[in-house]
């Protein structure tokens, strides 16, 4: 560990990486920025540093360049190609055979496992694969002759990213730049807006300074240009590359600080120059990189000393932070896969102009994020959005941030689809009950309560002494926000203990301890207050309040007329409770220190609503194993009410009509010996039955009627409760 000292005074400039934006941000997005956010607030507001906050968006790049273009030619092709024809037909049937040959390239690769992944990874990336692959086979087996002139839209929807790919490659590169500068512009705008609002979603507090490298084309050009005057940058062919053996050799440079041993790794370079540089060989070393990027066909350009080009990734950000920031940076973020070569290319690039040292005093990185134990990929369909997280997998904001809190921030964290959220949302449940416990204690206590401490009032302040210590302590240790937030849970378990103590409370104790659990999450970006309309007149406010105390007492009052039983009453009181208040955000718990406290409805209702579901499966699974019992009990008895001749034709489809008068033939077919051997057992066992049957008669008549009547009961009780576990989870 080092400490925090800022360059200058106490004012941290404050630099963090932003996406690229191609496509939907996912959880991985989530996890960087809502780490990097939260590692703001504890800085700026529990350390009290002052923070000058900067962060990019990345609006010009090969994925964008790609993404725009194929999206372009698709859709053009759809308007111009309303029916199969001849042309379609073909062009589907090659789009579909390179994809097919791309999957198989792509299995082959998996199988060799080239990429050194887990043997899970390879595991299911291969299975995916070969899925995708079946797929693939099956819809190009599908094309034939037959599907002339029908509609095309499904064929080309179903087929659009092979086919989106064909087309790129025909004609990708003869669009016009400017056609191509504003394709990227509306595409980034779209997942730059995006990103913004599912940032704000999240409670992510606002960059003081967004930049865009497509505003700052000049000073990305004024950077170069110093690069190249200090010797460390050349010119080829119309593209800028930053020269990191001479950099290296130079004394007082370094060049891969941050991870020396991937300086070799070509891969990791390539990958970093993007898809539309593979390929180039203009540069004098493979190791050297991109800082101006001659503009090919089909691709955005602006002007530049070197002619028509675009930045390359790397200088984007050594250029806008230094603009915006100076020549030295206090801290600088990003996702722990961005350390080589991004940041490692952005020191080099920032040192080179500046001629220093060193660019940025402290990198922050956060962890990555995997999902079930692999890497998230579209390809390994684990690709989660954060909409998706919000929207479909229905966890807030506030469960999200507290997920990621219990987590060790720098470090990689595994992501699990299935009850993922159930230990936070209980540790939330526990937060916000005990918040709730304490605003209760304050409108219940008043001025002639005893304050005189006993010991436990003592062993409880001094819990609370401890636990601040700890906090503050786990906070100053790399920002430990899992042990801070696990103290600051032991502090809120013995607050419950000490309430649970129907002996006095001390109200200002809890008060202060509250307020002080209170500010420590609000500084983790955690909001546990609830919020009310300010909109809403008096009347408005506690027209339900009221509504159900009349209710209640109408209720109470037409029993005591009836002259109800005392189980009337009780049931009255347990639908107030269950079925009435909670709607109100108001818990009652029966035989508890407190007559009530006030909830969160919304998270009240949905535990009510899962208990009550539990409870009707518990009693569909009871009635289900009676019903079969009585089931079999009726047919039995059905077998048994049966005359020997109805049980002869039901069991022999022979008519009989009494034991000694035995057909020889029965519709065509012979009678045997053997058969008829059979059909007189066959009969005396009848008797029997049927004897018991009337037997019972005899004792109850009735009880083969309420044995059916039981039967029908219960089959209507079950689709009664299936109904309504429907209408639950509806």
């Amino acid at each position: 560990l080092v400490e925090l000292i800022p360059y200058q005074g106490n004012l941290l400039r404050w630099y963090t990486c932003g996406p690229t934006v191609y496509d939907s941000s996912h959880l991985g997005h989530a996890r960087n920025y809502l780490t990097f956010d939260i590692l703001r607030r504890i800085i700026e507001e529990y350390f009290g540093y002052s923070i000058f906050y900067c962060m990019n968006i990345t609006d010009i790049d090969d994925k964008i360049i790609l993404r725009g273009r194929r999206n372009y030619l698709f859709k053009e092709y759809l308007i111009n190609h309303p029916n199969v024809d001849e042309e379609v037909l073909a062009d589907l049937k090659e789009a579909w055979e390179q994809y097919i040959i791309g999957l198989e390239k792509k299995i082959l690769q998996n199988k060799r496992n080239e990429e050194k992944k887990s043997e899970v990874e390879l595991s299911s990336e291969l299975d995916l694969l070969e899925t995708k692959l079946g797929d693939a086979r099956k819809s190009y087996n599908s094309l034939s002759s037959s599907l002339l002139k029908s509609s095309s839209s499904p064929y080309l929807t179903e087929a659009e990213d092979p086919l989106s790919v064909l087309l790129d490659g025909r004609h990708g590169k003869s669009l016009p730049s400017d056609l191509v500068k504003k394709l990227c512009d509306k595409h980034a705008k779209k997942y730059e807006e995006e990103f913004l609002s599912d940032m704000k979603a999240l409670g992510v507090k606002p960059p003081d300074v967004l930049v865009r490298v497509s505003e700052y084309i000049p000073q990305v050009i004024e950077t170069v240009q110093k690069i190249i005057s200090n010797g460390y940058g050349y010119v080829s062919d119309g593209s800028v590359y930053f020269d990191t053996r001479k950099f290296h050799n130079t004394p007082g440079h370094c060049y891969a600080k941050l991870k020396p041993s991937s300086a070799d790794k070509l891969h990791l370079i390539a990958e970093g120059e993007g898809a539309l540089s593979a390929g180039t060989t203009d540069r004098l070393s493979e190791k050297d990189f991109a800082l101006w990027k001659k503009s090919k066909p089909g691709e955005p350009s602006w002007d530049s000393p070197w002619g028509q080009g675009r930045p390359g990734w790397h200088i984007e950000c050594s250029a806008m932070a230094s603009v915006i920031l100076g020549e030295v940076l206090d801290v600088h973020c990003g996702g722990a896969d961005l350390k080589f070569p991004h940041h490692d290319n952005e020191l080099a690039q920032a040192e080179a102009c500046y001629e220093h040292d060193q660019w940025v005093n402290y990198f922050l990185h956060s962890g990555h994020l995997d999902i079930d134990g692999l890497k998230m990929s579209k390809s390994l369909k684990n690709f989660i959005t954060i909409r998706t997280a919000l929207e479909e997998l229905k966890h807030t904001p506030r469960q999200l941030r507290f997920y990621f809190l219990l987590h060790t921030w720098n470090k990689g964290m595994n992501y699990q689809r299935t009850d993922t959220m159930k230990d936070v949302q209980s540790k939330e449940k526990t937060i916000i009950e005990f918040l709730m416990k304490s605003k209760q204690q304050q409108l219940e206590s008043n001025v002639s309560m005893n304050e005189s401490w006993k010991p436990r009032d003592v062993a409880l302040h001094d819990a609370l002494l401890k636990t601040q210590v700890a906090v503050d302590t786990a906070l100053k240790d790399n920002i430990d926000t899992k042990t801070a937030v696990l103290q600051l849970l032991e502090l809120i378990s013995q607050a419950n203990i000490y309430l649970a103590d129907k002996t006095e409370r001390k109200a200002l104790l809890i008060s202060k301890i509250s307020t002080y659990v209170e500010k420590m999450f609000k500084i983790f970006g955690l909001d546990f207050e609830q919020s009310e309309s300010a909109a809403q007149s008096r009347e408005e406010l506690i027209h339900p309040y009221v509504q159900s105390l009349a209710s209640f007492r109408k209720l109470v009052r037409d029993g005591a007329k009836a002259k109800e039983q005392p189980s009337y009453y009780l049931q009255a009181c347990d639908s107030l409770r269950d079925d009435i208040l909670p709607h109100l955000g108001i818990k009652i718990q029966d035989d508890s220190a407190y007559l009530y406290y006030f909830v969160d409805k919304k998270k009240y209702l949905e535990e009510l609503s899962t208990k009550k579901a539990e409870q009707i499966k518990s009693l569909i699974h009871k009635k289900n194993t009676h019903l079969t019992t009585k089931e079999k009990s009726l047919a039995t008895w059905n077998d048994c009410k049966l005359t020997p001749s109805e049980a002869i034709k039901k069991i022999h489809n022979v008519q009989v009509e009494a034991e000694d008068k035995i057909p020889e033939q029965y519709e065509g077919r012979q009678v045997s010996l053997q058969m008829k051997k059979k059909i007189q057992t066959d009969w005396k066992k009848q008797e029997t039955k049927l004897k018991k049957f009337q037997d019972e008669l005899e004792k109850d008549p009735k009880f083969y009627d309420d044995l059916v009547q039981s039967v029908n009961n219960l089959k209507e009780e079950l689709k009664i409760l299936n109904e309504q576990l429907r209408d639950l989870y509806n």
